[in-house]
C-alpha cells in the first residue's frame, strides 16, 4: 500500500489480520473511530501520518498491536492527535513486539495511561530508536509512555512537555519492568503527583531503571521527584545530567522513597 489517504470512517483505517505482513508506505490515515491501524500480523509501516484517530474500544487510538505476533516495524511515522483509554498513540498487548524508529508521537490524549504509548504486561520486546514524545497527556499516569511487566530499550529518544494528573509525566512503569534508556532526554514534563520525568513503583522491588547518559531537565512534580521518583524499585543511573527539576516536597532531582532497593547513582551532574 503506497501513497493512499484513508479515513473519515467509523471503522479501522487499515486492518492487518490473520498474520499478514504488508508494507504500508507514504500513507495518511486520519479520522478513524476504531484505530488508525489494527495489527494482528507483522507489517512494515514507513513514512506514514496517523492523525485524529480514536480507539473504538479501550486501546490504541493510532495503532493497536495485538498479542502473539512478531515484530511490527514502524519507521519515520508521525502519530498525532489520537485518543484512547490506554496508549493513545500506540498500544501493545501482551506477547506482542515492535521496533519503532524515528517516529513522533504527539498531542495524544489517554483517558487513563499512556498519552503517547502503552505496553501491556508480557510484551515480548519493544525497541525505540530516535523517537519523540511531545505534548501528550494522560488522565491518570504515564503522560508520554507507560508499561507494565516488560523491559523496553530506548535509544536517543526525547520526551518533552508531556503531562499527567498522577505519576510519571514523561514515563511510568511497574510490575517487574527493567527498561534501559540510553542517551534519552526528558524535558519540561509534568506530573500532578510524583515523577515529573520518570516514575517507577513495585511493591515487590522487582523494577530496575537503567539510565545511561541521559538528560533530565526542567521537569516538575506536584509531590516528590521532579526528575525521577523511585517507589519500591532499584536504579542504575550513570553519566546523566539533572538540571532545573522541581517538586513541591522531596527530591527535586531524584526522590528515593520507602521500599526502594539497590540504587546506584554514578558520574552524574
Amino acid at each position: 500500500i503506497d501513497g493512499f489517504t484513508i479515513g473519515w470512517t467509523s471503522n479501522t483505517g487499515i486492518d492487518v489480520s490473520h498474520g499478514g505482513s504488508p508494507t504500508i508506505l507514504n500513507c495518511i490515515i486520519e479520522e478513524c473511530d476504531d484505530n488508525g491501524i489494527d495489527i494482528s500480523g507483522s507489517p512494515t509501516i514507513e513514512n506514514c501520518i496517523i492523525r485524529n484517530c480514536s480507539a473504538g474500544g479501550i486501546f490504541g487510538g493510532g495503532i493497536e498491536i495485538h498479542s502473539n505476533w512478531p515484530d511490527a516495524v514502524i519507521t519515520n511515522c508521525t502519530i498525532e492527535h489520537c485518543s484512547a483509554q490506554y496508549g493513545a498513540g500506540i498500544y501493545l498487548h501482551s506477547s506482542a513486539s515492535a521496533i519503532i524508529t524515528s517516529c513522533t508521537l504527539k498531542d495524544g490524549i489517554a483517558g487513563d495511561e499512556g498519552g503517547g504509548l502503552y505496553s501491556d504486561v508480557g510484551t515480548l520486546s519493544l525497541t525505540l530508536d530516535d523517537c519523540t514524545f511531545l505534548d501528550n497527556t494522560a488522565g491518570r499516569s504515564a503522560g508520554g509512555m507507560g508499561f507494565t511487566g516488560n523491559s523496553p530499550t530506548l535509544n536517543n529518544c526525547t520526551f518533552t512537555n508531556n503531562s499527567c494528573t498522577a505519576n510519571g509525566g514523561g514515563m511510568w512503569f511497574n510490575a517487574g519492568s527493567e527498561p534501559t534508556l540510553n542517551n534519552c532526554t526528558f524535558a519540561n514534563n509534568t506530573a500532578g503527583s510524583n515523577g515529573g520525568g520518570i516514575y517507577t513503583e513495585d511493591s515487590a522491588g522487582a523494577c530496575t531503571l537503567n539510565l545511561n547518559s541521559c538528560s533530565i531537565q526542567s521537569n516538575t512534580a506536584g509531590l516528590d521527584g521532579g526528575g525521577v521518583s523511585l517507589q519500591g524499585a532499584s536504579a542504575v543511573i550513570v553519566n546523566c545530567a539533572f538540571d532545573a527539576n522541581s517538586s513541591s516536597y522531596f527530591g527535586g532531582g531524584v526522590a528515593i522513597n520507602t521500599g526502594s532497593f539497590d540504587v546506584l547513582i554514578e558520574d552524574n551532574l
